[in-house]
């Protein structure tokens, strides 16, 4: 279990389950509903993609597809391949890396990673591209959203990515979420106080989770 730590075994576990399933799941209901989303941010973070015919995946019990994933909480999707196009501002963490002490920003056209600036982690950032092939370029994660409002930011992509408020994206291999593009990386990179939107539904508005919002829209569907 990449990242899951004895401290986080010990830590970052207890929750009200039964109200992670719900929240996370009407997340995902919200995102395959949707046909495009948007991710903006106050640090200039400005993203559009095409999630026409994409489903959301809950990870709401620490299972998903066989596989242990701790802890629980979050709703993931891969859009359509080539359509990311924008800017993101990494403020966080991102995985291999750890907590940042400068924003990372991507330029990113025709769902792939472009330019990358920043200070050193954004160098090595980089380099774990270039390591790893073109595959590395592509967008493989956005926009999830993070679920679980009792784990802790930790700078380690086990608990930032499921923290609720945050959400994140993903470069590389998207294969196990319903995408074509096979990479040796699945790299994620958490981002606070973001806004997303799934067509007209706001998720998050600069960090804060809409919660009525998303259980309201999602009976509806």
């Amino acid at each position: 279990m990449r990242g899951v730590t004895e401290d986080v075994l010990i830590d970052q576990m207890d929750t009200d389950y039964e109200d992670l399933q719900k929240v996370t799941r009407s997340v995902a209901a919200i995102q395959t509903a949707a046909n495009s989303a948007r991710i903006t941010s106050k640090l200039g973070t400005d993203l559009t993609v095409d999630l026409t015919g994409r489903n959301g995946f809950p990870i709401d019990d620490g299972f998903d597809e066989g596989l242990v994933v701790l802890p629980a909480g979050k709703s993931a999707i891969t859009p359509v391949e080539g359509s990311a196009k924008g800017t993101v501002v990494v403020d966080y963490s991102i995985d291999s890396i750890g907590r940042l002490t400068d924003p990372v920003k991507l330029t990113i056209a025709d769902g792939q990673v472009k330019t990358i600036s920043g200070g050193a982690q954004a160098e090595k950032l980089r380099e774990l591209i270039v390591h790893n092939g073109e595959c590395a370029r592509n967008i493989a994660e956005a926009p999830s959203i993070g679920t679980n409002p009792d784990v802790s930011l930790t700078g380690n992509q086990s608990t930032d990515k499921k923290k609720m408020g945050t959400m994140h994206i993903a470069i590389g291999d998207n294969v196990t979420l319903g995408g074509s593009v096979a990479c040796d990386i699945h790299l994620d990179m958490t981002l606070l106080n973001a806004t997303v939107t799934f067509d007209d539904v706001t998720v998050l508005d600069t960090g804060g989770f809409q919660r009525q919002t998303v259980m309201d829209y999602a009976g509806t569907l």
